[in-house]
This record gives C-alpha cells, sequence and structure tokens, in this order.
C-alpha cells in the first residue's frame, strides 16, 4: 500500500495513523521523515512522472494533473490537500537513484544508532537530495 515495490524508491504520504501503522510495520527496511516544501519540489521536477513514462513539466501539470505549475503542485502536497495516490495520472512512486558517495552507515541500523533505517526527521532532505 506504500507502493514501495524496490529499492531507492520514494513516495509521500499524508500523516495519519493509518500510514503511521503502515510504516511501523516496514521500519526495518525503510527510512522516513518530515520533507520540506522545497524537497518536494525538487523530486517533481526532476523525478516525477505522469502514466505513460512521461516526465513531469509545467505543460503536463496544467493540462493532465488540473494544477496552475509545478509550485502549486508542491505547495498542495506539502500542506497535505491532496495526496499522490489522488493526483489523476501521477505516478505514485519517485524512483531514485542511490545516494552519491554511498550509503554512510551500516544499512542494517537505524538511523539514531549510526545507521540507514527509520525515522530521520528532517534530515531525509539532505538524503534525498544526494538520490537525485
Amino acid at each position: 500500500m506504500l507502493n514501495l515495490t524496490r529499492n531507492n524508491h520514494a513516495t509521500l504520504i499524508i500523516d495519519n495513523p493509518s500510514a503511521i501503522g503502515m510504516i511501523q510495520h516496514v521500519r526495518d527496511y525503510v527510512t522516513w521523515g518530515e520533507i520540506s516544501e522545497d524537497t518536494i519540489l525538487s523530486l517533481l521536477k526532476k523525478r516525477a512522472e505522469i502514466k505513460g513514462g512521461e516526465k513531469l513539466t509545467e505543460a503536463n501539470v496544467k493540462e493532465a494533473l488540473g494544477f496552475a505549475s509545478l509550485k502549486k503542485l508542491a505547495e498542495a502536497l506539502y500542506k497535505a490537500e491532496v495526496g499522490l495516490n489522488k493526483v489523476q495520472k501521477l505516478k505514485p512512486v519517485f524512483r531514485l537513484h542511490p545516494p552519491r558517495h554511498g550509503f554512510k552507515g551500516d544499512i542494517a541500523r537505524q538511523f539514531r544508532s549510526r545507521g540507514e533505517t527509520g525515522y530521520r526527521g528532517e534530515a531525509i532532505d539532505k538524503l534525498i537530495a544526494s538520490m537525485i
């Protein structure tokens, strides 16, 4: 239900008890945190795709998704006014590269114990920036 089917995939979910429960089930295999609006905009510009495999552009946002611009879509996603699964024709997953210069810690350990999985908080922005 999280749409995370492969390594180095990312998705945006709305903070609610159901989503937190799903994250708790997979907490030993994923990393998560609160993303900034600038990082959402960067993800949309560089890694978002619409169904059919096309890259998301300003023209696609206006005609296919019904938003005025990428900035307005990023604001709506950040404020949780709309979720990725509710935006028609937008793929709910971002395919990312492995992080530049590799992972810094042990993959199997939690982030708070110098590992890579688990809750990162606002440090997720730095990881995503290295993966875009």
